[in-house]
């Protein structure tokens, strides 16, 4: 009789592998229990209180920008001009922030610097035509040596070029509404230009004067943003608010043209000149609202939509949300 069969042998040698395995785990704990292990612990323990700290710097961030954006919900109201009075500005963080309709924007823009001109007599109007109810203006014979920023000469070379096509010394808004559909590269230029003088004004505001400090610091950048943007939503308030405002208020502010514009550019014009401080406002603005100037500029851009390639990729939601509404605003009148 065979006492030991090949499985007793195959047996033992799987017994000793066994045992030596053990005895190799064995010296690795050993190994661990003499520093090894409480290194890695050590290292663990490091990594977790980076990625602890990591998220408590992030959640005050983001509870701090949630309060900031709060505040801006305050239903207060400021009669200052936003951005102490630059259309650049404003029409940035507008732009930005979606203080506006997007596309409305554009046109309230163009319409905006033409109420500028208007009111320091760069630009003059003339009654409307009684058929069409549009506005005939004209420039004044100094225009050309007073509009001196660069961005505004683009918009006045265009409007130039508006009186040359028409072949009169005046133009209707029939004649811009043709010349900005067939020469729409320039106007999209003028946009452009518009609002990355808006951002560089921003930065330049907030930018150090120090030529070792280069980069931008992002935290004071926003905080100054949402400042700005505090005091449109205000202004906003106040324009939506003014017509059932103490008359007293307003007694010593001679600033209503500057009103009108700004009005205008958010798209609350109509807040002012059907109210009951339109008399405060310089006639030659309000006589705009006789007419289709504004409406017809609006419609070129969102028809046309007026935006370069990059600039229609980057909002293109703003852009058709934008075009949504205006079609049903168009179609309901």
């Amino acid at each position: 009789m065979k006492l030991f069969t090949s499985y007793t042998f195959l047996l033992k040698n799987m017994v000793d592998d066994l045992n030596k395995k053990f005895d190799d785990a064995s010296e690795i704990f050993d190994q661990f229990n003499d520093g090894g292990f409480v290194s890695v612990l050590f290292i663990l323990l490091v990594l977790f209180i980076v990625q602890i700290i990591i998220v408590t710097i992030f959640n005050y961030s983001k509870r701090r920008e949630i309060s900031l954006e709060k505040k801006l919900r305050t239903k207060n109201t400021s009669s200052e001009i936003p951005c102490k009075g630059d259309l650049y500005i404003t029409y940035f963080i507008a732009s930005k922030c979606n203080l506006a309709d997007y596309l409305s924007l554009k046109g309230n823009l163009i319409s905006s610097f033409y109420l500028k001109w208007l009111k320091k007599g760069l630009l003059k109007i003339d009654k409307s035509d009684a058929k069409d109810k549009q506005a005939i203006l004209y420039f004044d014979d100094k225009a050309a040596n007073c509009i001196d920023d660069e961005v505004e000469a683009e918009l006045y070379t265009i409007t130039k070029n508006v009186l040359d096509a028409s072949g009169a010394n005046y133009f209707k808004a029939d004649d811009l509404v043709s010349y900005m559909t067939n020469n729409n590269e320039d106007v999209i230029n003028f946009f452009e230009h518009a609002y990355y003088k808006g951002k560089k004004r921003v930065y330049a505001a907030i930018t150090p004067v120090s030529e070792k400090v280069t980069r931008v610091d992002n935290r004071i950048l926003t905080e100054y943003m949402l400042e700005l943007k505090k005091q449109i939503v205000e202004f906003i308030n106040f324009i939506n608010k003014v017509d059932i405002l103490d008359n007293y208020e307003f007694e010593s502010v001679k600033v209503w043209d500057n009103y009108y514009i700004f009005a205008n550019l958010l798209g609350l014009r109509d807040k002012i000149k059907d109210g009951r401080f339109k008399d405060k406002v310089n006639p030659n603005l309000i006589k705009l609202k006789y007419t289709r100037t504004f409406e017809n500029i609006d419609n070129i851009v969102h028809v046309n939509v007026l935006c370069s390639e990059k600039e229609y990729k980057n909002n293109k939601r703003k852009i058709i949300k934008s075009k949504r509404n205006y079609e049903k605003e168009t179609n309901n009148n």
